[in-house]
């Protein structure tokens, strides 16, 4: 970067430099001191010791050496690539062209000084011979390769300006000048290769403007694009004076040639700088464009004024088409006119209708990406939504699982209680046990070893139940369904609870004899055993549970509902929804006498369940009125179930 900015840095001052020499000769040319043959004799050695300059610049001479350290990081095979490539015969063909013209104004001079009057001379070949390195140095200046419907378009655009500039030269010079120049065959000629030359210039500045999109040479085209200007003009303004015997040697229009060529060497300096700067790898053009422009040439258009240049010349050729017609005495020019403003006006035609359909294309590419853009922004929307769903179910179980965090703080708490409780009366009664040992009497004896093996089976029964629970949430094991008396397990159960004839009067059951149902005996035992226990444990010690039992519809099947009703507090309704749940246990039960671990009607759930049932609790919550918990399992298809209700004792 910093030897492209010391390239521009000389650049701009050897241009303030040429703007310099070229105003002194203005001056001069303008003043006139001596008479007019001084005059012309200086100024046409003026004019070949600045194309002398101009031949300098075009040199490898004092160029910056910063270049040399990039480029000696290059390999030797890719130097040799560098120095193979066509745009190192730029600098040479533009020194070519300065020779030229240096050539032909010193031939010019010296004609001029001897009073000898040749037309056509060496000097003209010579300064025409000059177009013709100079054309060959821009087709060779490197260029971005365009699709084919841009190619047609600046084909269209370059047409549609030669064709009025044609129809203007023709008019006023080109025409003229074959009808009314030279009296030879090589004079005729000779006059007309001025005006075809200033053609020829026009043509190659419209094939830099394609060019100028290339940043790595762009310094070095808008230089050659300002030579080419004054070039063209103060090439037109001599074929108008050569056509009408105005031109004479020493006026200020001989200054813009000098100008036009030393541009030109200039140029010749700024294609060396960066090619010293910016080493040339690639024989192809593309080697030349910015990563974007090789990626997608379409995403560089031209400029609002190079869309615009052809259409500027329509209203000077429909003017001069009508001053032609009505005011024009040079009926031989004009069908030229009429031709070139035909043929404009067809290009034009032309390149509308093209116009037209690369708009067409263009609205039908837009539609396609709205399109697009319409299904990203429906598939946008749906992932939006998704995402939206997976952040309301991420936040549910987010509170789910900080409800199970606080259930399990809770349960900790519970189960430290209810565990120390039985232990410390289980260690209490075996320490009275061991200190009075022999002192007490055999009942009293007896009394404290029963109250210790009631705590060991309290102790038991919890740790039974918390491990039930966590076998259940690892994985619950398959029921194995067959076909169960219900009373004879019912019956079972109960004799688990009666040891005495206390427990045994509080227990009812209201069933069928017959009631078959279909369940795995041992989650049947498991739940009747944990409802049986809640209920006993919230039961006043007067108060009876009843279990019943009777046939039922459930989703078209036939199936069996076992309820268990209490006599005890009531659950609230407000607490019934999360009584099911894991660690759950109601507000009073956490600071009142009953213990427990929140555990035992989760894992009832989790068994009626894995047997394809449904569990429920009925209670108002009102003090007294008690609970009644209901669970359904499918009734066995092979025998005919009734609905007998009936009063058992155990035996």
């Amino acid at each position: 970067m910093a030897v492209n900015l010391q390239s521009l840095y000389l650049l701009r001052r050897s241009s303030a430099l040429i703007f310099l020499l070229t105003a002194l000769l203005a001056c001069y040319l303008l003043l006139k001191p001596g008479n007019a043959h001084t005059v012309a004799l200086t100024d046409h050695f003026l004019q070949v010791a600045l194309a002398g300059v101009a031949f300098l610049l075009t040199l490898p001479l004092f160029l910056p050496d910063g270049g040399q350290t990039r480029l000696s990081s290059v390999s030797p095979r890719k130097e040799t690539v560098i120095s193979k490539t066509p745009q190192q015969w730029v600098p040479r063909l533009l020194m070519l062209c300065i020779l030229s013209h240096a050539t032909g104004h010193a031939i010019w001079g010296y004609l001029e000084v001897h009073y000898v009057h040749i037309f056509p001379s060496w000097a003209d070949v010579a300064c025409l011979g000059s177009m013709l390195p100079l054309l060959l140095a821009i087709l060779l200046l490197p260029s971005q390769p365009l699709p084919a419907d841009k190619r047609l378009q600046i084909a269209l655009d370059g047409l549609m300006v030669m064709v009025g500039t044609i129809t203007f030269s023709w008019y006023f010079i080109l025409g003229p000048t074959i009808l009314h120049g030279a009296a030879t065959l090589a004079g005729k000629i000779t006059s007309a290769a001025y005006p075809l030359a200033v053609l020829l210039q026009i043509f190659c500045l419209l094939l830099l403007t394609l060019r100028t999109k290339d940043q790595t040479i762009r310094p070095a085209v808008l230089i050659l694009s300002v030579a080419l200007a004054f070039l063209v003009l103060s090439y037109s303004i001599f074929a108008y004076q050569q056509l009408h015997n105005l031109y004479v040697s020493g006026e200020v229009l001989d200054a813009g040639w000098a100008m036009s060529y030393l541009f030109i060497g200039l140029a010749a300096r700024a294609i060396r700088l960066n090619r010293r700067s910016t080493p040339l790898l690639a024989h192809s053009p593309s080697a030349f464009a910015s990563p974007e422009q090789r990626a997608d040439p379409m995403l560089s258009f031209p400029l609002l004024w190079r869309s615009l240049l052809p259409y500027l010349l329509i209203p000077p050729t429909i003017f001069l088409l009508i001053w032609a017609s009505y005011m024009g005495r040079n009926n031989v020019l004009e069908p030229g006119v009429y031709i070139g403003a035909l043929t404009l006006v067809g290009l034009l035609v032309f390149r509308q209708i093209f116009v037209v359909r690369g708009a067409v294309a263009q609205n039908n590419q837009l539609r396609s990406m709205q399109y697009d853009l319409r299904e990203n922004n429906q598939a946008l929307r749906h992932a939006n939504a998704q995402l939206e769903q997976q952040a309301r179910q991420l936040e549910k179980a987010y509170e789910q699982l900080s409800h199970l965090n606080r259930l399990r703080d809770q349960f900790i708490a519970n189960v430290n209680h209810e565990l120390r409780t039985p232990l410390t009366q289980i260690d209490g009664y075996l320490e009275l046990l061991s200190e009075y040992q022999g002192r007490i009497d055999e009942e009293t004896q007896a009394r404290f070893i029963k109250r210790a093996k009631d705590s060991s089976q309290e102790l038991l029964l919890l740790i039974n139940t918390i491990l039930d629970a966590l076998r259940i949430d690892s994985e619950i094991q398959p029921p194995h369904l067959e076909e169960v008396a219900l009373s004879e397990v019912i019956h079972q159960v109960c004799e688990q609870f009666a040891p005495g004839v206390e427990q045994a009067s509080r227990l009812r059951r209201e069933l069928p004899a017959s009631l078959v149902v279909k369940a795995d005996q041992r989650y049947l035992r498991q739940i009747l055993r944990n409802l049986l226990s809640n209920a006993l444990k919230y039961s006043p010690a007067e108060a009876a549970v009843t279990i019943r039992a009777h046939s039922v519809e459930r989703r078209g099947s036939a199936a069996v509902c076992i309820s268990v009703q209490d006599a005890g507090p009531g659950v609230p309704p407000e607490e019934q929804v999360s009584l099911f749940q894991k660690f759950v246990r109601l507000k009073r039960d956490l600071s009142g006498p009953v213990r427990g671990t929140g555990l035992g009607l989760y894992m009832c759930k989790q068994l009626v369940e894995a047997m394809n049932g449904e569990i429920w609790v009925e209670s108002s919550g009102k003090e007294g009125e008690g609970s009644c918990f209901c669970f359904t399992i499918l009734a066995a298809p092979t025998r005919q179930n009734h609905h007998i209700a009936e009063t058992q004792s155990p035996a």
